[in-house]
């Protein structure tokens, strides 16, 4: 792998819960509406805010740990980088890797997995559409990576790509 994609990965951890906070939509930038998300700038902590009320209801302060935040400001490049480069790496040594992204609707996942979908993209290479996102890049890397590594005469890659909505499974793959 380059070693500008390198990116440092806790050591020993089978499972990095990394959370991503996406910006304000237009709709609640029109409406006022609060942001109830602050981010901690001394650690990977985001805090909802207690000032505000939902259905009528009194919304408490609370704190959350993650092993990394990315602020609203976040680019799609560098979420890949930080990422998703440590697991391609243990993926091309033969280890079985999942990213799972989850969340309510709207909160960003498919911007995130999928990127944008536009005829720009195909302008760009994987490593320079900004807003191609995690699994059009994987795919490209990992194939560069594959095709770069002559210790492998023979290689097999098993991709699958789905959706949970509503309690249903979806194949994104599939027609």
């Amino acid at each position: 792998m380059d070693s500008k994609l390198k990116s440092e990965k806790p050591k020993g951890q089978n499972i990095t819960v990394v959370v991503r906070v996406r910006p304000r939509n237009d709709l609640e930038k029109n409406m006022n509406s609060p942001n109830v998300v602050e981010i901690n700038p001394e650690k990977p902590e985001i805090i909802l805010s207690g000032d505000h009320s939902v259905s009528g209801h009194w919304i408490q302060k609370r704190t959350f740990s993650f092993d990394r935040v990315f602020n609203d400001k976040s680019k799609q490049i560098e979420v890949y980088k930080s990422v998703v480069c440590p697991i391609l790496e243990e993926v091309v040594q033969g280890y079985s890797c999942t990213i799972f992204a989850y969340g309510q609707t709207g909160t960003g996942k498919t911007y995130t997995m999928e990127g944008c979908r536009s005829s720009e993209r195909f302008h760009y290479s994987w490593d320079q559409d900004p807003k191609s996102g995690i699994i059009p890049r994987s795919i490209h890397n990992l194939f560069e990576m594959l095709d770069r590594n002559q210790n492998f005469s023979e290689f097999s890659v098993r991709v699958s790509f789905m959706e949970i909505y509503n309690e249903e499974l979806y194949d994104l793959l599939g027609p």
